[in-house]
């Protein structure tokens, strides 16, 4: 029996594909599939299994708001009427993107970022649920993430620390974090 835990994501991939047809001997060398039918029949019953089971949920990267950033100024808190000055329509202010809470100055991205371009929508808000997603929907443009799945809070993640974290200067973070944040420190006294 094939222990599914054991298995690496290329592995797994691999096994789809001799269960659904692509281990047939091949014409040119007449080899043999890898797997037999007891090791076919194993795999369909561990996949029907694993998507049978309740999925643990995806718990995001906790965000902090830090007294100071590393060049010594302090985090802006920013309302929604503040952040959505910063969509890039007025030259004089940095274009400015919320994500998962955190404030990101995307000016340096302009070409992506600023008026006209694909990924303007994202500006001048937490467009967190749309970056989870990976839409520019209107609808979408939101802090909200119930009825996300898994796999789209842990995009959400991967964005927020490989795309925004990591190239963009952080500079503040919204208001609605800053009170979640306060509340929950409320709660646990």
């Amino acid at each position: 029996m094939l222990n599914m835990n054991t298995l690496t994501p290329f592995a797994f991939l691999l096994l789809l594909g001799l269960v659904f047809g692509h281990g047939k001997p091949d014409a040119d060398t007449e080899k043999e599939p890898v797997m037999t039918k007891e090791e076919i029949k194993s795999l369909r019953q561990a996949l029907k299994e694993a998507r049978e089971k309740p999925q643990v949920p995806y718990v995001l990267k906790e965000l902090t708001i830090p007294e100071t950033f590393e060049n010594g100024e302090k985090p802006k808190i920013f309302t929604d009427e503040e952040l959505a000055k910063h969509d890039g329509s007025n030259p004089d202010l940095p274009i400015l993107l919320a994500c998962k809470g955190e404030v990101f100055d995307v000016t340096e991205g302009k070409d992506f970022y600023g008026p006209g371009n694909a990924y303007n929508a994202l500006t001048g808000k937490d467009a967190s649920r749309a970056i989870a997603m990976m839409s520019i929907d209107e609808d979408e443009m939101t802090p909200d993430l119930s009825g996300l799945t898994n796999a789209q809070l842990e995009m959400l993640d991967i964005f927020w620390e490989g795309t925004y974290k990591s190239k963009y200067p952080s500079v503040g973070f919204t208001q609605r974090l800053y009170d979640e944040i306060q509340q929950k420190k409320k709660d646990e006294l």
